[in-house]
């Protein structure tokens, strides 16, 4: 993600509006970011159902309406999560237990995911190995799904204990954390070839992980353990050679358990090994590069937010905060480059490659 200057241009007031509250921000530009421009699809609920929005830095925003501009209408559902995989945008819709797939750079919807429930569902995180074989779990049913991200279809199903809370993927194996009856947590590790599938390690925590994700190394998978009663969230580091618990962290905030089973819009990793999460009092920074999880400073931005982002390549991060209605904008160095206003709401975001964006 690189950083330039930001200012916001005029916007179209279509339906859903985005405005500027601030003037121009300060020069922003990253010079190790080869001029790439950050760039952001966001989740937005209008009164005609939902739709994306592109924020496009330093022109500022670029469509409110991307999604229905593209399809002739806004999307019907809510969109919980947004989750890129090969130029793709994956959309998943809890309420309706399926996921979209819309191109980056049309915002075309290609197909739709069915299958995982006949009704409702508690879809809650999506994962890749590669182009075609893809993850996803609902934390009402004590399963993982492969699904073929491609032909857009289900593949198969296989048992996992306890309820599935997070699902990642490092190298050619497989990561489902789970919540156990007693509340404590466990990680299910498989290869993501199905020949030789099995169950080869299972790790226990003492709270269910609510968010998992490999660093921007990719030689550790970083694990939040929401924490128990009592006790307080937790960063952990498996290395991705031995997936042995190389380091872990306590962060100084209550416990999330209100984040189990949800999509976790509330926690990013970025290439520069930075871990974002939010709890219910800020958000934290941690380097997640080193044995040691360092961080400085440790927290990053006061308040309550259940949507963040982060630029993969320079750490530009937005929250969004629901009070105010406003994204708030942190520079790689925690410079405030001042809201974004947000009418009526953000329900994800996801920092892309903006090349890949018409």
């Amino acid at each position: 993600m690189s950083i330039h200057a930001f200012q916001l241009l005029p916007m179209l007031l279509l339906g859903v509006a985005l405005a500027a509250c601030s003037g121009q921000g300060p020069e922003v530009v990253d010079p190790s970011s080869f001029d790439r421009t950050q760039t952001s699809i966001l989740a937005i609920d209008g009164d005609g159902g939902s739709d994306l929005a592109i924020v496009k830095e330093p022109d500022g925003v670029r469509s409110t309406t991307a999604y229905s501009d593209a399809n002739g209408a806004p999307l019907g559902r809510r969109i919980d999560g947004i989750f890129e995989s090969f130029d793709r945008l994956f959309l998943l819709h809890r309420e309706s237990a399926s996921i979209s797939i819309v191109a980056l750079s049309t915002r075309q919807k290609r197909a739709e995911i069915t299958g995982f429930s006949d009704s409702t569902s508690s879809l809650c995180g999506i994962a890749f190995s590669n182009l075609s074989q893809g993850w996803a779990i609902d934390h009402d049913r004590p399963s993982v799904y492969q699904f073929d991200a491609v032909n857009a279809v289900l593949v198969d199903t296989l048992p996992i204990e306890g309820r599935p809370t997070s699902v990642a993927t490092i190298g050619d194996n497989v990561f489902v954390g789970s919540q156990l009856p007693d509340g404590s947590g466990l990680v299910t590790i498989f290869k993501s070839n199905f020949a030789t599938f099995g169950i080869h390690a299972q790790l226990r925590f003492d709270s269910p992980i609510i968010f998992m994700h490999a660093n921007g190394n990719e030689d550790a998978m970083i694990l939040v353990s929401a924490g128990a009663a009592g006790g307080k969230p937790t960063v952990h580091s498996i290395k991705a050679t031995t997936l042995q618990q190389t380091a872990e962290r306590a962060l100084n905030a209550a416990p999330l358990t209100g984040r189990i089973g949800t999509v976790p819009e509330y926690a990013t990793i970025t290439r520069d090994n930075y871990l974002y999460i939010a709890t219910a009092e800020q958000v934290y920074r941690i380097d997640v590069g080193s044995s040691r999880l360092s961080s400085s400073p440790l927290t990053w931005l006061d308040g309550a937010y259940d949507v963040i982002g982060a630029d993969q390549w320079t750490d530009l991060m937005y929250a969004y905060d629901a009070t105010a209605r406003v994204l708030r904008r942190l520079d790689v160095d925690g410079r405030d480059l001042g809201p974004v206003a947000v009418t009526p709401g953000v329900s994800a975001i996801e920092f892309v490659n903006p090349s890949r964006v018409n």
